[in-house]
């Protein structure tokens, strides 16, 4: 069970809350990550890795976050100028999940409001321990 997410295109006008829309996979085995809704539902209880990398656009910066069933895991800052180039945000998480519990990524803040896809960005996850 693992899976790698891409938005498809950048995301643009995103606010405070909105899920990030991881809407292309690269991997997605055993289907589990919805790309309509951005979100990987746990297909049975297990220890699981959870990674994002995001870069915001030009002259803003983002704060994202992991998310198990909506309660925040972690979080990833962006940040990019003309001056300084483009910083990507990483950030990874092991947690424990039972089976139907969903996780997504969304935005933390609302202080810059486009992440870049195309690759630039991604979400992915798999099962390290099975319960």
């Amino acid at each position: 069970m693992a899976f790698t997410a891409l938005p498809s295109s950048h995301a643009r006008e995103l606010g405070l809350d909105h899920t990030i829309p991881f809407n292309k996979t690269i991997l997605n085995h055993c289907g589990a990550f919805d790309t309509t809704a951005s979100v990987f539902t746990c297909p049975v209880d297990g220890i699981y890795a959870f990674m994002t990398a995001v870069i915001a656009d030009i002259h803003q910066n983002t704060v994202t976050e992991i998310v198990l069933n909506g309660a925040p895991l972690v979080q990833a800052y962006s940040g990019a100028s003309s001056v300084h180039g483009f910083d990507q945000g990483f950030n990874t998480v092991l947690t424990e999940c039972r089976a139907g519990d969903r996780v997504w990524v969304k935005m933390h803040g609302n202080q810059g409001s486009t992440v870049l896809g195309y690759g630039w960005s991604s979400f992915s996850g798999f099962l390290v321990y099975l319960l």
